[in-house]
Parts: structure tokens; sequence; C-alpha cells
């Protein structure tokens, strides 16, 4: 990424401030090479109001299977609440299929992480 985190916090928070009411949602995209960093922003993305967040895990290799990304995402996913996740930025770079993005989001919501 080129922005820091402390830069990436205060993009979010301007899409959500200049957004309302003029877009059906804000989602911000929380993927890091750090999983520390992803949930932090994840945390502030759900702080300031936006309506999901997206992320990839902290790897842009293409991964050999489809259940990669679901630890990622509930270690994420854990520490909000009320906020859904968004399809990956690049899912064909990810090897995210639409059925693995609503897959994940099932198994999320039946965890409660969502």
């Amino acid at each position: 990424m080129s922005l820091s985190v402390q830069e990436r916090k205060r993009l979010a928070e301007e899409w959500v401030k200049h957004a309302r009411g003029k877009m059906d949602n804000v989602i911000v995209h929380v993927g890091c090479l750090s999983l520390e960093d992803s949930k932090d922003l994840a945390a502030h993305a759900a702080s300031c109001g936006a309506d999901a967040i997206s992320s990839v895990s902290p790897s842009f290799l293409k991964p050999s299977s489809q259940g990669w990304g679901l630890p990622d995402f509930k270690n994420i996913m854990s520490l909000i609440s009320g906020i859904d996740l968004g399809p990956p930025r690049l899912p064909l770079m990810a090897n995210w299929k639409p059925e693995h993005h609503e897959n994940v989001r099932a198994e999320l919501k039946r965890l409660g992480l969502m």
C-alpha cells in the first residue's frame, strides 16, 4: 500500500463524511500485509460509520484453495459488529469467485460475526 495506516484512516473518515446521502454504501478496503493493521483499519471503519469492509488475506498471490481467507476474515470480523463484508477489490487475482464470497459471508453470519 502506498498510504500509511493513519492516512488510510483519515481517507476513510473523509469518504464516510462526504458520501452520506450521496452514495448507497461506503465500503472501506482494509487489506494489508499485516493482519494487525487490517484489524485496526476494520475497527476504525466500523467506528467511523462505514457500511462494509473489504479485504484480502495478507497475500496477493493466487491461492490454491477457496478456503484460504476464512481464518483471516474471522479474525478481522470478530472485532467489529453491524458492518458487512464486501467483495475484495481484485477478485480475479485473489482467486475469489462470487460463490466463495457468499460462502464466507454465510459462515461469518453463522458464527455471529456479521
